[in-house]
Protein backbone atom coordinates (compact mmCIF):
# COMPACT_ATOMS: atom_id res chain seq x y z
CA UNK A 1 0.00 0.00 0.00
CA UNK A 2 1.42 3.41 -0.95
CA UNK A 3 2.29 5.96 1.74
CA UNK A 4 -0.39 8.29 0.40
CA UNK A 5 -3.01 5.58 0.77
CA UNK A 6 -1.89 4.83 4.34
CA UNK A 7 -2.40 8.49 5.19
CA UNK A 8 -5.73 8.78 3.39
CA UNK A 9 -7.32 5.79 5.10
CA UNK A 10 -6.41 7.10 8.56
CA UNK A 11 -3.97 4.49 9.85
CA UNK A 12 -1.90 7.07 11.82
CA UNK A 13 -5.09 8.22 13.57
CA UNK A 14 -6.03 4.63 14.48
CA UNK A 15 -2.56 4.11 15.91
CA UNK A 16 -2.82 7.34 17.93
CA UNK A 17 -6.13 6.15 19.41
CA UNK A 18 -4.38 2.95 20.50
CA UNK A 19 -1.82 5.09 22.31
CA UNK A 20 -4.52 6.89 24.29
CA UNK A 21 -6.46 3.71 25.03
CA UNK A 22 -3.35 1.86 26.22
CA UNK A 23 -1.75 4.93 27.80
CA UNK A 24 1.41 4.14 25.87
CA UNK A 25 4.02 6.76 25.07
CA UNK A 26 5.78 4.34 22.72
CA UNK A 27 2.68 3.73 20.61
CA UNK A 28 2.04 7.47 20.60
CA UNK A 29 5.52 8.10 19.19
CA UNK A 30 4.90 5.47 16.52
CA UNK A 31 1.60 7.14 15.61
CA UNK A 32 3.21 10.56 15.28
CA UNK A 33 6.00 9.05 13.17
CA UNK A 34 3.37 7.51 10.87
CA UNK A 35 1.58 10.85 10.58
CA UNK A 36 4.80 12.73 9.87
CA UNK A 37 5.97 10.33 7.18
CA UNK A 38 2.70 10.17 5.27
CA UNK A 39 1.61 13.81 5.46
CA UNK A 40 0.75 14.89 1.94
CA UNK A 41 0.22 18.05 -0.08
CA UNK A 42 -3.41 17.02 -0.60
CA UNK A 43 -4.15 17.90 3.01
CA UNK A 44 -2.08 21.07 2.84
CA UNK A 45 -4.04 22.22 -0.18
CA UNK A 46 -7.42 21.88 1.51
CA UNK A 47 -6.90 25.10 3.43
CA UNK A 48 -5.25 26.90 0.55
CA UNK A 49 -6.76 29.85 -1.32
CA UNK A 50 -7.55 27.77 -4.40
CA UNK A 51 -9.98 25.48 -2.60
CA UNK A 52 -11.21 28.17 -0.20
CA UNK A 53 -12.42 30.25 -3.13
CA UNK A 54 -14.33 27.35 -4.72
CA UNK A 55 -17.72 27.25 -3.02
CA UNK A 56 -19.57 23.98 -2.70
CA UNK A 57 -22.57 23.62 -5.03
CA UNK A 58 -24.95 22.54 -2.25
CA UNK A 59 -25.21 22.07 1.53
CA UNK A 60 -26.64 19.31 3.70
CA UNK A 61 -26.59 18.41 7.38
CA UNK A 62 -27.01 14.72 6.57
CA UNK A 63 -24.02 12.58 5.62
CA UNK A 64 -26.34 9.88 4.32
CA UNK A 65 -27.92 12.41 1.96
CA UNK A 66 -24.53 13.59 0.75
CA UNK A 67 -23.30 10.06 0.02
CA UNK A 68 -26.49 9.44 -1.92
CA UNK A 69 -25.57 12.41 -4.12
CA UNK A 70 -21.99 11.15 -4.37
CA UNK A 71 -23.38 7.84 -5.62
CA UNK A 72 -25.38 9.64 -8.34
CA UNK A 73 -22.61 12.08 -9.35
CA UNK A 74 -21.86 11.49 -13.04
CA UNK A 75 -18.49 13.24 -12.69
CA UNK A 76 -17.39 10.21 -10.65
CA UNK A 77 -18.68 7.59 -13.09
CA UNK A 78 -16.37 5.10 -14.78
CA UNK A 79 -13.25 6.00 -12.86
CA UNK A 80 -12.19 2.51 -11.85
CA UNK A 81 -12.93 -1.01 -13.12
CA UNK A 82 -12.56 -2.57 -9.67
CA UNK A 83 -12.36 -1.35 -6.06
CA UNK A 84 -8.94 -1.08 -4.42
CA UNK A 85 -6.35 1.00 -2.61
CA UNK A 86 -4.72 2.37 -5.77
CA UNK A 87 -8.00 4.09 -6.62
CA UNK A 88 -7.49 6.60 -3.81
CA UNK A 89 -4.28 7.94 -5.33
CA UNK A 90 -5.99 8.43 -8.70
CA UNK A 91 -9.15 9.87 -7.17
CA UNK A 92 -7.49 12.65 -5.22
CA UNK A 93 -5.58 13.75 -8.30
CA UNK A 94 -8.05 13.34 -11.16
CA UNK A 95 -11.33 14.15 -9.39
CA UNK A 96 -10.17 16.40 -6.58
CA UNK A 97 -12.67 19.18 -7.35
CA UNK A 98 -15.69 16.86 -7.45
CA UNK A 99 -14.58 15.12 -4.28
CA UNK A 100 -14.03 18.35 -2.37
CA UNK A 101 -17.41 19.69 -3.53
CA UNK A 102 -19.14 16.85 -1.69
CA UNK A 103 -16.74 17.08 1.25
CA UNK A 104 -17.46 20.78 1.74
CA UNK A 105 -21.22 20.24 1.46
CA UNK A 106 -21.48 18.92 5.02
CA UNK A 107 -22.98 21.74 7.10
CA UNK A 108 -22.28 21.19 10.79
CA UNK A 109 -24.80 22.88 13.06
CA UNK A 110 -25.14 20.35 15.88
CA UNK A 111 -21.70 18.72 16.28
CA UNK A 112 -22.73 16.05 18.80
CA UNK A 113 -25.83 14.92 16.91
CA UNK A 114 -24.01 14.95 13.60
CA UNK A 115 -21.03 13.09 15.02
CA UNK A 116 -23.43 10.37 16.08
CA UNK A 117 -24.79 10.24 12.53
CA UNK A 118 -21.25 9.96 11.19
CA UNK A 119 -20.63 6.90 13.33
CA UNK A 120 -23.95 5.39 12.33
CA UNK A 121 -22.89 5.94 8.73
CA UNK A 122 -19.59 4.17 9.36
CA UNK A 123 -21.47 1.11 10.64
CA UNK A 124 -23.95 1.25 7.77
CA UNK A 125 -21.19 1.42 5.16
CA UNK A 126 -19.73 -1.82 6.43
CA UNK A 127 -22.86 -3.89 7.06
CA UNK A 128 -25.36 -2.18 4.75
CA UNK A 129 -23.25 -2.64 1.61
CA UNK A 130 -22.58 -6.38 1.95
CA UNK A 131 -23.24 -7.91 -1.45
CA UNK A 132 -25.95 -10.55 -1.82
CA UNK A 133 -23.83 -12.42 -4.39
CA UNK A 134 -20.89 -12.71 -1.95
CA UNK A 135 -22.43 -13.53 1.43
CA UNK A 136 -20.03 -13.18 4.32
CA UNK A 137 -17.48 -11.15 2.35
CA UNK A 138 -17.05 -7.74 3.98
CA UNK A 139 -15.13 -4.77 2.63
CA UNK A 140 -11.81 -4.29 4.42
CA UNK A 141 -11.74 -0.58 3.62
CA UNK A 142 -15.19 0.05 5.08
CA UNK A 143 -14.04 -1.80 8.21
CA UNK A 144 -11.01 0.48 8.26
CA UNK A 145 -13.29 3.48 7.87
CA UNK A 146 -15.27 2.30 10.92
CA UNK A 147 -12.04 1.85 12.87
CA UNK A 148 -11.01 5.40 11.94
CA UNK A 149 -14.38 6.72 13.15
CA UNK A 150 -13.83 4.92 16.45
CA UNK A 151 -10.35 6.46 16.63
CA UNK A 152 -11.85 9.93 16.23
CA UNK A 153 -14.17 9.24 19.18
CA UNK A 154 -11.19 8.19 21.30
CA UNK A 155 -8.97 11.12 20.36
CA UNK A 156 -11.53 13.97 20.45
CA UNK A 157 -11.56 14.47 24.26
CA UNK A 158 -7.78 14.85 24.27
CA UNK A 159 -7.49 17.67 21.74
CA UNK A 160 -8.38 21.37 22.15
CA UNK A 161 -12.00 22.21 21.22
CA UNK A 162 -10.97 24.50 18.37
CA UNK A 163 -9.48 21.52 16.50
CA UNK A 164 -12.27 19.00 17.09
CA UNK A 165 -14.50 19.95 14.16
CA UNK A 166 -11.48 19.97 11.88
CA UNK A 167 -10.62 16.42 12.94
CA UNK A 168 -14.17 15.29 12.32
CA UNK A 169 -14.13 16.84 8.86
CA UNK A 170 -10.85 15.09 8.09
CA UNK A 171 -12.54 11.79 8.89
CA UNK A 172 -15.36 12.79 6.53
CA UNK A 173 -12.83 13.35 3.76
CA UNK A 174 -11.45 9.85 4.36
CA UNK A 175 -14.99 8.47 4.30
CA UNK A 176 -15.95 10.10 0.98
CA UNK A 177 -12.68 9.05 -0.62
CA UNK A 178 -13.03 5.42 0.45
CA UNK A 179 -16.67 5.34 -0.66
CA UNK A 180 -15.78 6.46 -4.18
CA UNK A 181 -12.69 4.25 -4.36
CA UNK A 182 -14.84 1.24 -3.44
CA UNK A 183 -17.19 2.03 -6.36
CA UNK A 184 -19.98 3.75 -4.39
CA UNK A 185 -22.14 0.76 -3.39
CA UNK A 186 -25.76 1.31 -2.37
CA UNK A 187 -26.21 1.58 1.40
CA UNK A 188 -29.15 -0.68 2.25
CA UNK A 189 -30.28 0.27 5.73
CA UNK A 190 -32.89 -2.49 5.72
CA UNK A 191 -30.06 -5.02 5.92
CA UNK A 192 -29.50 -3.73 9.44
CA UNK A 193 -32.85 -2.40 10.63
CA UNK A 194 -34.85 -5.45 9.51
CA UNK A 195 -32.36 -7.99 10.79
CA UNK A 196 -33.76 -10.54 13.26
CA UNK A 197 -31.56 -10.84 16.35
CA UNK A 198 -33.13 -14.16 17.38
CA UNK A 199 -32.36 -13.36 21.00
CA UNK A 200 -28.68 -12.59 20.46
CA UNK A 201 -27.21 -9.78 22.57
CA UNK A 202 -23.87 -8.06 23.16
CA UNK A 203 -22.70 -10.91 25.39
CA UNK A 204 -23.16 -13.27 22.44
CA UNK A 205 -21.28 -10.86 20.17
CA UNK A 206 -18.35 -10.57 22.60
CA UNK A 207 -18.14 -14.33 23.11
CA UNK A 208 -18.00 -14.97 19.38
CA UNK A 209 -15.48 -12.21 18.78
CA UNK A 210 -13.10 -13.45 21.46
CA UNK A 211 -13.56 -17.21 21.20
CA UNK A 212 -15.10 -17.74 17.77
CA UNK A 213 -13.64 -18.95 14.49
CA UNK A 214 -12.16 -15.55 13.60
CA UNK A 215 -10.88 -14.54 17.05
CA UNK A 216 -7.31 -14.38 15.69
CA UNK A 217 -8.31 -11.99 12.89
CA UNK A 218 -7.33 -8.57 14.19
CA UNK A 219 -9.60 -6.61 11.90
CA UNK A 220 -12.59 -8.81 12.74
CA UNK A 221 -12.17 -8.31 16.49
CA UNK A 222 -11.46 -4.61 16.10
CA UNK A 223 -14.57 -4.12 13.98
CA UNK A 224 -16.78 -5.95 16.48
CA UNK A 225 -15.38 -3.89 19.33
CA UNK A 226 -15.92 -0.65 17.42
CA UNK A 227 -19.60 -1.48 16.92
CA UNK A 228 -19.96 -2.25 20.63
CA UNK A 229 -18.30 1.06 21.54
CA UNK A 230 -20.74 2.93 19.29
CA UNK A 231 -23.65 1.45 21.21
CA UNK A 232 -21.98 2.30 24.53
CA UNK A 233 -21.28 5.87 23.44
CA UNK A 234 -24.64 6.79 21.94
CA UNK A 235 -27.10 4.31 23.37
CA UNK A 236 -28.86 1.82 21.17
CA UNK A 237 -32.60 2.03 21.84
CA UNK A 238 -33.45 0.73 18.37
CA UNK A 239 -30.69 -1.93 18.49
CA UNK A 240 -29.17 -0.53 15.29
CA UNK A 241 -25.57 -1.10 16.36
CA UNK A 242 -26.39 -4.47 17.95
CA UNK A 243 -28.11 -5.66 14.77
CA UNK A 244 -25.13 -4.51 12.71
CA UNK A 245 -22.74 -6.37 15.01
CA UNK A 246 -24.79 -9.59 15.17
CA UNK A 247 -25.22 -9.69 11.40
CA UNK A 248 -21.53 -9.02 10.86
CA UNK A 249 -20.37 -11.67 13.36
CA UNK A 250 -22.92 -14.23 12.13
CA UNK A 251 -22.15 -13.86 8.44
CA UNK A 252 -18.46 -12.96 8.32
CA UNK A 253 -16.28 -15.33 6.28
CA UNK A 254 -13.68 -13.25 4.51
CA UNK A 255 -12.38 -9.71 3.90
CA UNK A 256 -12.50 -8.15 0.45
CA UNK A 257 -9.42 -6.04 -0.23
CA UNK A 258 -7.32 -6.99 2.81
CA UNK A 259 -3.63 -6.03 2.79
CA UNK A 260 -1.08 -8.17 4.56
CA UNK A 261 1.05 -6.11 6.94
CA UNK A 262 -1.58 -3.47 7.66
CA UNK A 263 -3.60 -5.11 10.44
CA UNK A 264 -3.05 -2.20 12.83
Amino acid sequence: MHALTICLVGLPLIHLAYAFEMDSREIGMEALALAATCHNDIYKSLGGPKHSENKESYESKSLFAILDLVRKDEDLDGLFPTPGSDNLDTLFVSRNAALLNHWKAWKIENPIEQFRESQELAAALLVGTAADDSPGHYDWFFALNLATSHAVRVVLPFIPPQFQISLLRQWWLICVGIYVAQLRPEIRMDQIRDYDLNGKDWEWVAENAVNGEFSSNVQFVRTTRALKELASTWGDSDSFFLKAAVRFVTEFKHWRGNFVGYEL
